[in-house]
């Protein structure tokens, strides 16, 4: 049933927030603590290996229940007294939530938060890719979702694309925007 939205997917956006993080972005690193960069870190890490965590092409639900699961996870290290050291808990832990459930539809170019402006485009990059690697993606896609009539696939993914064009960038966090638009 995955065709794109694999452990390749994943991977390739740690690379991604890797490569980023090597560059010590201005963008999202004002002067904060040691302390701060680990729990932002761990915070674009438990988004990103969790925002496809539930993936059924069939579901209007995917974020919802990935933040769900999330949810659940965390409950259960908490419950084992694994801990997150110097932070508010419950704020991190809805910022994660917030950033899965973004996924759901990749507008907040607005956002304050450099962070989940970063994540939400890492996870969008495939749209910035040369065109053979954007071709591959697509048929990926189009296999994901087989059971969709190919007419209604169309003007649906067609609907998706046109959102991205018309808004001011599709890419809103500058390393990213500067790099692929």
């Amino acid at each position: 049933q995955r065709q794109y939205h694999t452990l390749h997917h994943v991977l390739e956006m740690f690379g991604y927030l890797d490569l980023l993080r090597q560059m010590d972005n201005d963008d999202c690193h004002e002067e904060i603590s040691a302390t701060a960069r680990k729990v932002v870190k761990a915070r674009l890490e438990m988004a990103t290996f969790f925002h496809d965590a539930v993936y059924n092409p069939k579901s209007g639900t995917n974020e919802e229940d990935s933040a769900e699961l999330y949810k659940c996870f965390v409950a259960d290290v908490w419950s084992i007294g694994k801990q997150i050291d110097a932070v508010d808990k419950s704020k991190e832990h809805d910022a994660v939530v917030d950033y899965i459930l973004a996924t759901k539809h990749h507008r907040v170019s607005s956002s304050a938060d450099a962070h989940l402006r970063m994540f939400l485009d890492v996870d969008m990059s495939v749209l910035g890719k040369q065109c053979d690697s954007y071709d591959a993606y697509a048929g990926m896609i189009r296999q994901e979702y087989i059971h969709v009539d190919r007419t209604l696939y169309c003007i649906k993914r067609a609907e998706i694309l046109t959102d991205f064009l018309v808004a001011d960038n599709i890419f809103s966090f500058e390393p990213i925007n500067k790099a692929y638009e």
